[in-house]
């Protein structure tokens, strides 16, 4: 039996594989394989035949130093490589890197010692991948419907041959209310109180009067307190508002739609502000006014003298009070009844 042989059929033997033969003897499985083929020619040098041969031999239970005696004409080696091996005596295996000639390492053990990292990073990528699909696929399905309304929108428009002309038609209204709502342009003394126009009519100095357009009922009156102050509101000089309000607060009035005429008072010019439609009417600069007088469109051609009398708000004096009674009394002395009434008694 040839040494490559019995080297064999003691491993077979012993249940070992060329595998785990290199595991345990930390020799290259390319190398046990050629010693069983007795190919030592592929050996990294004769010095490490016998080393090799008596490590697989120990291995597998043989008796190395015998079986290289035995088997010496076979191994034919040289008397330099019998010299080294007998320099270290025999027992003493080489190092590992001094077996294989180098420190080559085998690529197996090193594509299997970075398969965990190669795992985990494939892993990731492969999440990063679904996240990103995940996400264009859920960006996708929110612009689709805009998509498809934008694209009915247009196929409509392009069937539908009156459309263009509808939308025309639609157009020509909302200039015509357009125009109808521009805002006109303000006069000397006018003052814009929300969609209405106020026109002041009294004279300068005098207490202000301010003639309203259209209806009464077009228009809200108010009066916030700036301070803690007495606020009141006569319609047609009834009063309808008397009370007092603080800081922040206000009272607000409409009129009936026949009132004619609307003051508004307050305790004191620091006190309080007018407002007529949430805006506040400006009034003149380094004047004491503690009122205001609003009069209808129809009612102010008429009664200009009534208001600026009601807003005077003087009492007669004593001439005026002496000539204003002096006729009833003479009409008494008279026996004069009234303009309705006749004493036949006193023809």
């Amino acid at each position: 039996m040839s040494l490559g042989d019995k080297l064999r059929e003691a491993r077979i033997n012993k249940g070992y594989t060329l595998n785990t033969m290199q595991q345990m003897t930390k020799i290259q499985k390319k190398y046990l394989q050629a010693i069983e083929e007795e190919r030592f020619d592929e050996m990294p040098g004769n010095f490490y035949v016998r080393a090799f041969i008596k490590q697989y031999a120990d291995v597998v239970g043989l008796n190395g130093d015998d079986l290289l005696e035995e088997y010496e004409q076979t191994l034919n080696l040289d008397s330099e490589t019998e010299d080294a091996v007998a320099a270290s005596g025999g027992d003493e295996l080489p190092k590992r890197s001094d077996l294989t000639g180098s420190n080559e390492k085998n690529s197996m053990d090193v594509l299997l010692s970075y398969m965990p990292m190669i795992l985990l990073v494939a892993i990731i990528i492969m999440i990063i991948i679904s996240l990103i699909y995940a996400i264009n696929r859920i960006n996708t399905e929110d612009t689709e419907p805009e998509t498809d309304a934008s694209s009915m929108t247009s196929i409509v428009s392009l069937v539908d041959p009156d459309s263009d002309s509808n939308e025309n038609t639609a157009e020509e209204p909302e200039n015509e209310s357009a125009s109808e709502s521009a805002p006109q342009e303000l006069q000397e003394g006018q003052q814009r109180v929300g969609n209405q126009v106020i026109t002041q009519i009294s004279a300068p100095g005098e207490a202000p009067v301010f003639q309203l357009e259209g209806t009464i009922e077009d228009y809200t009156f108010e009066i916030e307190g700036l301070n803690f102050v007495w606020a009141g509101v006569l319609e047609d000089n009834v009063m309808m508002i008397d009370q007092t309000v603080s800081e922040g607060e206000s009272v607000e009035y409409t009129a009936n739609s026949t009132a004619q005429q609307i003051i508004l008072n307050r305790g004191y010019p620091e006190g309080a502000i007018f407002k007529v439609n949430g805006t506040e009417i400006e009034l003149p600069e380094g004047q004491f006014i503690e009122s205001i007088t609003f009069v209808t469109y129809t009612n102010a051609p008429a009664s200009e003298t009534q208001i600026e009398e009601s807003e005077t708000s003087t009492p007669l004096s004593e001439e005026s009070s002496e000539e204003a009674t002096q006729p009833a009394e003479d009409a008494e002395a008279d026996g004069y009844q009234g303009p309705a009434v006749y004493d036949p008694n006193n023809p």
